[in-house]
């Protein structure tokens, strides 16, 4: 997962321009897309304004595209560009859509810049491959084709610079490198006739200063869900290894910036503990996750300073849960301090498991609070540990919450904070 969340980071990061240029402001028109092309088209967007050189509104409105107020526009599909007259540049992608004709089978592309001292194209690998599905392009000056069949084009078209590419059909595409390219130069092009973006003609490696997070799982069960919850973060680099292989692999302290624990368990041996302290003492930061709090629970080092919290157990043989537990309960979770875990989280209303019954450290910094009387109120704290920097988030159960653009943030901000305090 930590390599496929830092793909479109790294892209953005080697597209970052040479020299410091004024931000061009774009409109990003993607009307009548599908729930996944949705998704890609946001990436796309965050990876080109991550570049520091474009500030884009994603629109699907074409009623609401005036040109008045931006440098140029980029259009996913359309069928009569709206305010035609007015736009001075326009980047198209997946040209056969937007001018209706039928998009053909996906299929693999070698595609080569036939102008490679064109801007657009310089400094370019000048060959690339893809798999795509293109159709047939609008006349003009051709930059890059697949065989015979042009796949990059440039033109004008009254006052305005036009260039489309029949790529992008495919959504897997539109998160490659070369597509990434494209788009960014061809915009930049098309609005000011020259090219400072970077060329990125590698997808792999990771943000420089994204915080290195290693999740570990095991014990419980959970929604595949649970692993989009780092997708699409530049901040974050995050591997997942489930419990006991993390504390077996030796000292954690070289590889890892934080922990964060999705796990279950009450077994740990004492080289594995010795590991994991190592860890904490090191200043390095924690992230319990929902069932993690269950974690050894008679450990009392583990659940007085490190978590702030601990499941109470029955002293039957074996032992039973004295903690009570609710599945879809309806609640309102409101942050009550001020912090950078809290920081864009807001009032989440949400169906999620609750807890009761818990012991709670007096010493938690509480963060936010539920309002449902099977909660014991508190849902995410600081702990009391001073050596490094813990949060517990008692939400989490499954997808309603993974989901949750607010539980989100919250998990992704409270990553950060963890491992580098910001």
């Amino acid at each position: 997962m930590g390599h496929r969340t830092s793909l479109i980071a790294a892209a953005a990061l080697a597209l970052l321009p040479a020299t410091a240029e004024p931000t061009l402001r774009v409109l990003l028109l993607a009307p009548d897309t599908t729930p996944e092309r949705r998704q890609a088209i946001a990436r796309l967007r965050d990876a080109l304004e991550r570049t520091g050189r474009f500030t884009i509104l994603l629109t699907e409105d074409p009623a609401a595209s005036s040109a008045a107020g931006y440098d140029a526009i980029l259009v996913d599909c359309f069928t009569r560009l709206p305010d035609a007259g007015a736009w001075k540049a326009v980047v198209t992608m997946r040209a056969a859509r937007c001018a209706g004709a039928p998009s053909g089978e996906t299929r693999e592309l070698n595609v080569a810049w036939s102008q490679t001292e064109h801007p657009v194209a310089a400094g370019l690998a000048q060959h690339f491959r893809t798999a795509d599905a293109p159709g047939p392009i609008a006349a003009g000056e051709s930059l890059a084709s697949a065989g015979r069949q042009p796949v990059v084009r440039l033109r004008k078209q009254g006052n305005a610079a036009w260039l489309e590419t029949s790529l992008g059909e495919n959504v897997a595409a539109l998160d490659e490198p070369s597509f990434l390219d494209i788009v960014g130069r061809g915009l930049e092009f098309t609005a000011t006739g020259k090219v400072t973006l970077k060329p990125q003609t590698r997808r792999h490696g990771r943000l420089p200063g994204a915080v290195r997070a290693l999740v570990v799982t095991g014990g419980h069960p959970y929604d595949a869900s649970f692993y989009t919850l780092l997708e699409g973060n530049p901040r974050i680099y995050a591997q997942i290894d489930p419990h006991p292989r993390p504390y077996r692999a030796g000292d954690l302290r070289k590889n890892w910036d934080v922990l964060v624990l999705y796990d279950s368990m009450q077994t740990i041996d004492e080289q594995e503990r010795k590991n994991l302290v190592d860890f904490v003492e090191a200043g390095k930061g924690i992230v319990f996750l929902h069932h993690a709090l269950v974690d050894y629970c008679n450990w009392q080092w583990w659940y007085e300073e490190v978590m702030g919290g601990r499941w109470y157990q029955t002293g039957d043989n074996p032992p039973k849960w004295k903690t009570r537990w609710k599945h879809d309960v309806e609640q309102i979770v409101r942050p009550v301090a001020k912090h950078p875990v809290t920081e864009g989280v807001g009032i989440m209303h949400l169906w999620d498991e609750t807890y009761q019954g818990m012991w709670m450290s007096p010493r938690n910094q509480v963060l936010m609070r539920s309002d449902h009387p099977t909660s014991d109120g508190p849902v995410v704290w600081i702990s009391p540990y001073t050596k490094s920097r813990v949060v517990a988030i008692q939400l989490g159960h499954d997808r309603s919450a993974h989901e949750h653009p607010a539980y989100r943030r919250l998990v992704n901000n409270a990553i950060v904070w963890a491992a580098s305090g910001r």
